[in-house]
């Protein structure tokens, strides 16, 4: 495999002018802080994908390597990591450091080396990075899935020579577990759960990959008439160039999820 590679700009960078220097330092700081061991970088989720908004979206990229990362790795990736946050948009970073070999030979749920999300972020400032443990991760499915169909590279070999075929039971999967847990508390994040369980549904029925916001379109022409203003409003929401902070009605967000719930199971 060809390891020299490039910084690639993707269309998505383009558009969003603010966020090429944080993809920058993305890539060089990996660069640095992994060396010989750093395969490639590539960037999923809405700067892939085409719907990112910098005031509710974060940046998902995935980190390919060689071989499991020592524990001296580890914490230099957390201290890069937290001043890479700094910078990040107001929803943050998410990311995963997974092995070559895992994205090449998938097994469901999929092994990871490291990973971060805003969640986390708080844990590491405290506690700095955990000494190395065998973990997995039912999401790497879906990941894998966005990175080897739409993934743009921000360093490394083309998509497809590191990222293998999952099965599309796997990525079904992946994607049903994070809508049922949507499905459990709706109402507290509705723009999430909203577009989320759109795209959740458009693959269920129809078989695409989508953002979601094209899940939300989707939802817009396929779903019961009776939903469009709720979906229209979440996409409101998550288009807008500031935070909005609007009224739902509970009765319409419930019987959305009922809906969504009985498709799933349809």
């Amino acid at each position: 495999m060809d390891t020299s590679g490039t910084l690639q700009r993707g269309a998505c960078a383009v558009m969003h002018p603010s966020v090429q220097p944080l993809l920058d330092r993305i890539v060089a700081g990996f660069r640095t802080v992994l060396g010989e061991n750093l395969v490639g970088i590539y960037l999923h989720g809405s700067l892939a994908l085409g719907g990112f908004n910098p005031v509710t979206s974060d940046v998902d990229f995935m980190v390919v390597v060689w071989k499991p990362l020592d524990d001296s790795t580890r914490q230099a990736i957390v201290a890069l990591t937290l001043e890479l946050a700094e910078d990040a948009p107001a929803k943050g970073l998410e990311f995963s450091i997974v092995l070559l070999r895992d994205t090449q030979d998938f097994v469901h749920p999929a092994p990871f080396e490291f990973h971060y999300s805003r969640d986390w972020h708080q844990t590491y400032v405290e506690h700095g990075a955990a000494p190395s443990t065998a973990s997995v991760d039912p999401d790497l499915a879906a990941h894998f899935t966005i990175t080897r169909r739409r993934g743009i590279v921000l360093y490394g070999p083309p998509i497809d020579t590191v990222f293998g075929h999952v099965p599309e039971a796997d990525y079904r999967d992946s994607i049903v577990r994070d809508a049922q847990q949507i499905l459990d508390d709706i109402a507290t994040n509705p723009v999430y759960s909203i577009l989320n369980l759109c795209r959740v549904l458009a693959y269920v029925r129809e078989g695409r990959v989508t953002s979601k916001l094209e899940g939300g379109q989707w939802g817009m022409e396929h779903l019961d008439a009776t939903f469009r203003p709720l979906i229209a409003q979440a996409l409101e929401v998550y288009q807008a160039d500031q935070v909005l902070h609007p009224a739902w009605d509970e009765d319409t967000l419930r019987r959305f999820g009922e809906a969504a719930r009985a498709l799933l199971q349809s």
